[in-house]
C-alpha cells in the first residue's frame, strides 16, 4: 500500500535532516571557537577595565577626604599657636583691664590723699587761727581759704574718680558718712570765719567742734582710701606702693596734727597743760611709729623700689628736713612749752614765733608730701608700665594670633593651590573616565613629584581603557558576524527541515486519507451485509413457514420443494457472495492494521525527532551559556525550539494513541469479520444440508416428517446463526464507525503536525 512504500522514505530524509542539523551545529561551534576565545580575552580585559574604572573612582571620591584630612592636619598644627596666643592675648587684656584698674585707682587714692591734705591743712591753720588772740595775718588767712578752695576740688574730684571705681560692697556707705562729715565741716566754717573776722581768740566749745568735725572728714577720707587701696590688693606691687602711700598720708596727717597743736599753743602764747601734753605725746609716738612703718614697708620693698632713686631721695631728703632740722625745732617748742608754768598766768616764751613756726613746718610737712609725690609718681609710673607691657603683649598676641590665621590661611591657599587643586582636577579627569570620558586631557602630567605619578597613573588608567573599547567594539562586530553567520545557518537548516517535514506530513496525510477512504468502504460493505442478512433471515423465517406448510398439506410438498431448492440455491448464492465479501473485507481491514502499525512507526520516528531536537536545544541552551552575553540570543531560541520538541512529543503521543485505538478497532474487526465468514460458511453448509434433503425427498417421501423435523431445526438454527451474523455486521459497522473516526482524527493529527512545524521553522527563521 502507499503508506507502506512511503514511511520508510519519510524517515530516512527526518533522520538524514536530522543528522545534517548535527553537523551544522558542530560546525557553527568549531568556527564560534575562535573567535569565542578572541572573546573570553577581550571580555577579561574589558572586565579588567572596568575594575580599573571602578577603582578610579572610587579614588576620586576620596580625593574630598584627602582635602579634609590636609586641613585638618593644617588646623591642629595651628590650632594650639592660636590657642595659646589667644590665651595669652585674654591674659594682656586682662593685664590691660587691671593696668587700667590701677591707674583709676591710684587716681582716686591721689585725689582723696590730696583732699586729705587739703582738709588737714585747712584743720591745722584754722586750729591755729582760732588760738591766735589777734588777727591772723592775711596770707594765712588766704592759705586758709586756697587749702578749702583745694579741698572742695580734691573731694569733687574723689567723688568722681571713686564712683568710676564702682565699690562693691559699702563703697556706697562710705561715700554717704564722707558727705555727712563734709556737710558738718560746711557748717563749722561759718561760725570759724566769723571768729576768724572779729581777731581770734574763739572759745574752747568751737576750736573742740572744729577739730572733731574737721578730724571725722579726714577720717572718713582715709576709711574710703582704704577701700579704694583694697581694690589693688590683686597686684602685689600695686599693693605694695598703695601701702607705702597709706602710710606717707597718715604720717602727714599725724604730722600736720601735731603742727597745729603746738602751732596753736604758739599762736596764743600759751603753755601745754596736761592733755596737750598727752596728746602731743601720743602724735610724736604714732608720728614715729608711722615713719618706722613707712620705712619698714620701704624695707620689705627692697628688691621692688631698688634702683627707684626719685623714691629714695625722697624719703632721705624727709628723714633730713622733718626728722633732723624740723624735729629740733620741734623739741624746742616742745621743751618751751613743757617747762613753762602750768598755771596759765603768763605767756610762754615760745623759740620761734607763728609765721616762723608756720614756715618751718610747711617745708618738713612738705617733705612728706614729696614722699607721696615720688610714691604716686612711682605708682602711676608702675600703672603706665603694666599698661604698656599689657599693650605690648596684645599687640603681639594679637600679632600671633593674626599670623597663626594668616598663615593657617596660608597655608590652606598653598595645599589647595599646590595638593588639593590638582587632586581635584586629577579626581574630575578620574570621574570623567570611570563615565565614559576618554578624549580628555590628563593634567599634571608634567610634574615631577607624586601628584604627576598619579596623574601619569591615571593617563595609563585611560590608555588601556581606551584599548578596551577598541577591543569591545572589534568584539561587538565579530557578534555581529557570527550571529548573522548563525542565523544564516538556522536559515538555512530551517528550509532542509521544513522541506523534509513537509514531506513527512504529507505522507501521513496522504495514508490518513487512504485509511479514511478504507474505513468509508469498509463501512459500506458492512451495510451490504447487513442487509444480505436481513435478507437471509427474511429466508430463513420464510423457509421454516414453509416447513410448517409441509406439515400441514402435503400435497404441497413439491411445489414447496422446487421453491425450497430454488430459495437454497438462492441462499448458497448469497452466502457465496457474503464468504468473498467477508474475506475482501478482512483483508481490507488487514492492510488496515498494517497501514496503523507503519503509522505508528512514523510517529515513533517523529517521537525521536522530538527527543533529538530537544536534546539538541539543552545543548545550544549550554553553549549559550559558555558564550555569555553573546550567545544570549541563541539561548532564547534554543529555549524556543525545546518547547517547540515538547509540543510536538506531546502531539505524537496523542497521534500514537490515536493509532493504538486503530489498531485496537482493526483487530476487533478483524475478529468479527472471521466470526461472520464463519457463520456464512454455516449457512452455506445448511444450504447444502438442504439441497440435499431436497434431493432425497423424491427418494424417501416417507422420511418427509423426519426431514421436515430436521429442516425446522436446521431453519432453527439458520435464523440463529442469521441473528448471530446479524449482530456481527452491527458490530462491525461500529467498529467501521471508529475507524473511520480514527482516519479524521489521524488527518486533523497530521494538519496540526504540518501547522506546529510550520511555526517552529518561522520562529527558527525569525530567530
Amino acid at each position: 500500500m502507499t503508506t507502506a512504500d512511503t514511511s520508510p522514505e519519510g524517515e530516512e530524509r527526518i533522520r538524514s535532516a536530522v543528522h545534517r542539523m548535527r553537523e551544522a551545529l558542530g560546525g557553527d561551534e568549531a568556527e564560534a571557537a575562535a573567535p569565542g576565545r578572541e572573546a573570553a580575552r577581550a571580555a577579561a580585559e574589558e572586565g579588567a577595565a572596568e575594575v580599573s574604572l571602578r577603582d578610579l573612582a572610587r579614588l576620586s571620591g576620596t580625593a574630598h577626604s584627602v582635602q579634609r584630612t590636609l586641613y585638618l592636619v593644617i588646623a591642629l598644627l595651628a590650632l594650639p599657636m592660636i590657642v595659646m596666643a589667644w590665651l595669652n592675648l585674654r591674659e594682656a587684656v586682662a593685664d590691660r583691664s587691671t593696668a587700667i584698674g590701677i591707674a583709676r585707682t591710684n587716681a582716686a587714692f591721689d585725689a582723696l590723699t590730696g583732699a586729705a591734705a587739703a582738709l588737714a591743712r585747712e584743720r591745722d591753720l584754722t586750729e591755729i587761727a582760732l588760738a591766735r588772740p589777734r588777727a591772723m595775718p592775711q596770707h594765712v588767712r588766704a592759705a586758709i581759704g586756697d587749702a578749702r578752695t583745694a579741698a572742695a576740688a580734691a573731694l569733687q574730684q574723689s567723688r568722681t574718680a571713686v564712683a568710676a571705681l564702682d565699690l562693691p560692697g559699702d563703697g556706697t556707705r562710705l561715700l554717704g558718712e564722707l558727705e555727712t562729715a563734709a556737710d558738718e565741716v560746711r557748717r563749722l566754717r561759718g561760725p570759724v570765719d566769723d571768729m576768724m573776722a572779729r581777731g581770734g581768740g574763739a572759745g574752747a566749745d568751737l576750736v573742740s567742734d572744729w577739730l572733731s568735725g574737721a578730724n571725722r572728714l579726714v577720717s572718713a577720707v582715709g576709711t574710703l582710701k582704704g577701700a579704694v587701696a583694697a581694690r589693688a590688693a590683686g597686684d602685689p606691687r600695686a599693693a605694695d606702693l598703695f601701702a607705702l602711700k597709706s602710710a606717707v598720708s597718715d604720717l602727714a596727717n599725724l604730722a600736720g596734727r601735731e603742727r597745729g597743736r603746738l602751732g596753736a599753743r604758739i599762736a596764743a602764747g600759751a603753755p601745754v597743760d596736761t592733755a596737750d601734753a598727752r596728746e602731743l605725746g601720743e602724735l610724736r609716738g604714732r608720728i614715729s611709729a608711722a615713719w618706722d612703718g613707712m620705712l619698714g614697708i620701704a624695707r620689705m620693698q627692697g628688691a621692688r623700689i631698688q634702683g627707684e632713686s626719685g623714691l629714695a631721695d625722697a624719703i632721705g631728703t624727709a628723714d633730713g628736713r622733718y626728722f633732723d632740722r624740723y624735729d629740733r625745732l620741734r623739741q624746742q617748742v616742745y621743751e618751751a612749752a613743757r617747762t613753762a608754768p602750768a598755771d596759765g598766768g603768763s605767756s610762754v616764751a615760745y623759740p620761734v614765733g607763728i609765721e616762723t613756726w608756720l614756715t618751718e613746718s610747711s617745708q618738713a610737712l612738705a617733705t612728706l608730701e614729696g614722699v607721696q609725690a615720688a610714691v604716686t609718681a612711682r605708682t602711676l609710673a608702675y600703672a603706665q608700665a603694666l599698661a604698656d607691657s599689657a599693650t605690648w603683649s596684645l599687640v603681639r598676641d594679637a600679632s600671633i594670633v593674626l599670623i597663626g590665621i594668616v598663615a593657617a590661611i596660608l597655608s590652606v591657599w598653598f595645599v589647595s593651590r599646590r595638593v588639593i587643586g590638582p587632586l581635584a582636577q586629577i579626581t574630575r579627569a578620574m570621574g570623567r573616565l570611570a563615565g565614559g570620558d576618554l578624549d580628555r586631557a590628563i593634567p599634571g602630567l608634567e610634574r615631577t613629584d607624586e601628584i604627576g605619578a598619579m596623574a601619569r597613573a591615571v593617563a595609563v588608567f585611560r590608555d588601556n581603557a581606551r584599548e578596551v573599547q577598541r577591543l569591545a567594539a572589534e568584539r561587538e562586530d565579530m557578534k555581529r558576524r557570527a550571529e548573522a553567520a548563525r542565523k544564516e545557518e538556522l536559515g538555512a537548516l530551517a528550509d532542509q527541515l521544513d522541506q523534509t517535514v513537509s514531506g513527512v506530513v504529507e505522507t501521513v496525510a496522504a495514508a490518513a486519507a487512504q485509511f479514511q477512504a478504507l474505513a468509508g468502504a469498509l463501512a459500506h460493505n458492512v451495510e451490504r451485509t447487513n442487509g444480505r442478512a436481513t435478507n437471509v433471515a427474511t429466508a430463513s423465517e420464510q423457509a421454516s413457514a414453509n416447513v410448517q406448510t409441509v406439515a400441514a398439506a402435503a400435497e404441497q410438498l413439491a411445489s414447496s420443494l422446487g421453491e425450497i431448492s430454488r430459495q437454497v440455491t438462492q441462499s448458497n448464492s448469497v452466502a457465496t457472495r457474503a464468504t468473498a465479501q467477508a474475506t475482501d473485507t478482512n483483508a481490507t481491514v488487514l492492510g488496515l492494521n498494517q497501514a496503523a502499525e507503519k503509522i505508528g512507526e512514523v510517529v515513533d520516528l517523529i517521537t525521536e525527532i522530538a527527543r533529538q531536537t530537544n536534546l539538541l536545544a539543552l545543548n545550544a541552551t549550554i553553549e549559550a551559556a559558555r558564550a555569555g552575553e553573546a550567545g544570549r540570543g541563541f539561548a532564547v531560541v534554543a529555549s524556543e525550539v525545546k518547547t517547540l520538541a515538547s509540543q510536538t512529543a506531546k502531539a505524537t503521543e496523542e497521534i500514537g494513541a490515536q493509532i493504538a485505538a486503530i489498531q485496537s478497532a482493526t483487530g476487533g474487526a478483524v475478529d468479527a469479520i472471521t466470526l461472520i465468514a464463519r457463520t456464512i460458511g454455516e449457512v452455506n453448509e445448511i444450504a447444502a444440508s438442504i439441497a440435499a434433503a431436497v434431493e432425497e425427498q423424491g427418494i424417501a417421501t416417507q422420511e418427509i416428517a423426519r426431514n421436515v423435523h430436521e429442516a425446522a431445526r436446521g431453519t432453527e438454527e439458520v435464523t440463529v446463526n442469521i441473528s448471530g451474523v446479524t449482530e456481527a455486521a452491527r458490530e462491525t459497522r461500529d467498529a467501521a464507525a471508529q475507524l473511520l473516526q480514527a482516519a479524521g482524527e489521524l488527518g486533523r493529527s497530521s494538519e496540526e503536525l504540518r501547522t506546529e512545524v510550520a511555526g517552529f521553522i518561522a520562529r527558527v527563521r525569525a530567530a
